[in-house]
């Protein structure tokens, strides 16, 4: 585990949320770190941004003074972030910096800003509770529920080939409260399948993703006692415990 990465991701969260109904949902891996705290590590604040009071200059004042205060204190040097246009409807900032050895570290902060993308569900306040960062306490983010978030992750495995879509969606996992039909329809549109039938498209995405593919693309997402807890053999489980309650979720959508 990237322990500064981490310290610094905790911080610039905390500050994007310090003061509340600034306009910030989140989502994506961010969501799933809130909710099951190092189970999921990422290196992608992930949020939608869709209050209507809010301009894209106040967007990018409140990301640039979030980033300035989350650096402090914190053994960085060489802080330089690429920011991106005003005019982009998912604007991403990409921060690098160095540790006081000369390593490099990464973080990104994806924003979407287009309200006709946004999920289409509850918004909720959780607590989120630093492992990383020193001297802080827990604090609470704006989040969608748990079945909105099982959408979103229903609607990447039917658009895309990527691992920890399979490992969120395990966590996610909640078979006595499934998303509504609505939002299972949603998530269907969302993934954009042009007529084909989203239950062959969902196998046929879990069969590409590989042992190879989990170990190459997955395992700087989690820390070395959760990845130790995943081999060949529950990997290959969990892609079918993940395909089959996809597949419930869906036949659910089309009964």
């Amino acid at each position: 585990m990237d322990t500064l990465r981490e310290q610094f991701l905790e911080r610039l969260t905390r500050e994007l949320f310090h003061k509340k109904g600034e306009g910030f949902v989140l989502k994506g891996g961010t969501a799933i770190r809130a909710l099951f705290g190092e189970q999921r590590l990422t290196k992608v604040i992930d949020l939608d941004f869709t209050n209507p009071r809010r301009t894209a200059d106040s967007l990018h004042h409140s990301i640039h003074r979030a980033i300035e205060i989350a650096a402090r204190g914190l053994p960085i040097r060489n802080l330089h972030t690429s920011e991106p246009g005003k005019a982009e409807s998912s604007p991403r900032w990409k921060v690098n910096f160095e540790d006081t050895e000369g390593r490099p570290h990464h973080v990104e902060i994806e924003v979407s800003r287009d309200p006709a993308r946004a999920v289409p569900g509850a918004v909720t306040q959780i607590p989120f509770v630093p492992h990383a960062a020193k001297g802080i306490a827990r604090y609470w983010v704006d989040i969608y529920d748990r079945s909105a978030l099982i959408a979103s992750k229903l609607a990447a495995l039917l658009g895309r080939s990527v691992p920890r879509d399979v490992y969120d969606m395990d966590l996610l996992n909640d078979a006595a409260n499934p998303p509504s039909t609505a939002l299972i329809n949603w998530a269907i549109d969302r993934a954009d399948l042009a007529g084909r039938d989203p239950i062959t498209i969902l196998w046929e995405h879990l069969e590409e993703l590989s042992w190879a593919r989990f170990q190459t693309e997955l395992l700087d997402t989690l820390t070395p006692a959760n990845a130790e807890r995943v081999d060949e053999t529950e990997w290959t489980a969990m892609k079918l415990r993940v395909g089959e309650y996809a597949e419930d979720l869906l036949r659910l959508a089309s009964s």
